[in-house]
């Protein structure tokens, strides 16, 4: 390292390496993911779990310093605590004499900057970013109340949307290791986390807290919604600790940036968590879900599980209005059913007939299908939760499970604990399919596609069911007459045989 400045040591990681090249006897390198002043994420291979992974290497700088070093593998195992699904997962920190890195679950998708930077407008809109701002508080609650970690570098580029449209938390605690790490080497005055998205405090070299990352949290909702953080140009670190940012609004005007009008309330959370006193922000992401009215998943699964106990009464009632709508509907053929049932059990038949006007639908087989985007990690810190898919013939039929309506079809169900629950769908001018699901831990039910039957189809069945009866229960055509004018009439076998 003699003669090389750290500027040099930072570039210099892992620049040899190559696509197909195993490193560590372990991990087969695919491509570059991305690479930053703290160093290289590459795409590789785990050939022993069979399964890809990110890995981040660490600058020589640190790799080559066995003090720093220990400092990041303590850091890295605290990391593995965090077990969230909107986390990302740590698994491994591995180095050789050569290089170092840290193994971490590979996010199959892009990160919140880039994605807003693809917007039409360069922004998100409020309403956009609902369900990310669900996942995030519940993920940073999680992370402060249980595993008792601070991100401290929290910000657009570290928030993660996969293709199933999960957001993930990336570099929990590691990009504030190597940032403090690289700093404490070259004898810079380093801080942990970017320049923007700091707090005050964090600006001044205090120890950490919760509080920070709710700052880092009003910034970067701040940027997401107006393109630009709070303070992004002249002398940053002043503006921070002693200017008021304006309402977003304004600030999409001063930028020129079209968008809907920015609602009161977001307007209100990010300004509170911007506060400069740390004792005016919101003291906890629960609170920012709450405050901004939108459910953690948290609270969403709660009210699943409850769902079963404290609607299904409630749902009774409606099915069997909506069953007493379709029977009058359907009018004369329900009740010709009807009365060639009485008949034919009145006669000793034995055959079973249509006990409704409902033509019955057979449930579709309950194929389970693993989310291929889950690791083996992942499934055993979800393993109370599961899913539900399933589609529509056609499509666009309101579905609801366990009474709690999820929307049009087709439709996925998420974070469902495990149990049975019924399923209702139902589409105007179609009968409704009612069924129970099964949901299992740590997998999704792909009740495939199910075909709805119009009810002008179900009043041609009814019509049909009636026609077949009548013709079963029609006497003989010719039957035998006795010559006996004392004998009484003989009725024939086969109207009472049923065949």
């Amino acid at each position: 390292m003699s003669g090389e400045s750290a500027g040099n040591a930072l570039d210099a990681t892992t620049r040899d390496f190559a696509n197909g090249q195993k490193v560590f006897s372990r991990y087969t390198l695919i491509k570059t993911l991305g690479r930053g002043g703290m160093g290289v994420v590459w795409l590789a291979h785990d050939d022993e779990l069979e399964r890809n992974v990110a890995l981040k290497f660490l600058p020589e700088l640190i790799v080559h310093d066995r003090a720093v070093l220990g400092d990041m593998k303590r850091e890295t195992r605290r990391s593995l605590d965090l077990t969230h699904k909107n986390i990302v997962r740590i698994y491994d920190f591995v180095h050789s004499d050569q290089s170092g890195c840290i193994s971490m679950e590979y996010v199959d998708g892009d990160t919140l900057s880039n994605l807003r930077a693809d917007k039409p407008h360069k922004v998100f809109e409020p309403h956009d970013l609902n369900e990310w701002t669900s996942q995030l508080c519940d993920a940073l609650d999680y992370a402060h109340n249980h595993a008792r970690i601070i991100h401290r570098d929290l910000k657009p580029a570290n928030l993660m949307v996969n293709k199933r449209g999960d957001l993930k938390v990336s570099d929990f605690g590691i990009s504030r290791s190597l940032s403090d790490s690289v700093s404490m080497l070259t004898m810079e005055q380093g801080r942990s986390g970017t320049l923007v998205f700091m707090s005050p405090q964090q600006l001044d070299g205090e120890r950490g807290s919760h509080l920070d990352d709710i700052y880092s949290f009003g910034a970067t909702v701040y940027e997401l919604l107006t393109s630009k953080p709070p303070f992004s140009s002249g002398n940053v670190d002043r503006q921070i600790r002693e200017k008021i940012p304006p309402p977003m609004g304004v600030r999409r005007k001063e930028l020129e940036v079209e968008g809907e009008p920015i609602e009161e309330t977001w307007e209100r959370v990010v300004a509170a968590c911007l506060a400069k006193d740390p004792a005016r922000r919101p003291q906890s992401f629960a609170e920012i879900a709450q405050k901004l009215e939108i459910a953690s998943p948290k609270t969403v699964r709660a009210q699943q599980a409850a769902a079963p106990k404290t609607k299904i009464a409630a749902l009774i009632p409606k099915v069997a209005a909506l069953q007493s709508n379709q029977t009058a509907m359907i009018g004369g053929a329900v009740a010709g059913v009807l009365a060639a049932g009485l008949a034919i059990w009145y006669f000793g038949f034995h055959k079973s007939t249509p006990k409704s006007a409902t033509v019955p639908i057979p449930p579709a087989p309950l194929a389970v299908v693993q989310s291929a985007s889950t690791s083996a990690v992942d499934q055993s810190t979800s393993a109370a939760l599961g899913g539900v898919i399933l589609k529509t013939t056609p499509r666009g039929a309101t579905v609801t499970l366990g009474g709690m309506e999820t929307g049009k079809s087709p439709v996925t169900f998420k974070g469902i604990k495990a149990g049975k629950y019924p399923l209702r769908i139902s589409l105007e001018g179609y009968a409704p399919v009612e069924r129970e699901v099964e949901v299992k831990a740590g997998q999704f039910v792909d009740l495939g596609t199910i075909t709805l039957v119009r009810n002008s189809d179900m009043a041609d069945r009814a019509k049909a069911v009636i026609d077949h009866q009548q013709t079963r229960t029609e006497p003989s055509p010719n039957p035998p007459v006795s010559t006996d004018p004392n004998a009484q009439p003989v009725v024939p076998l086969n109207d009472f045989s049923g065949g």
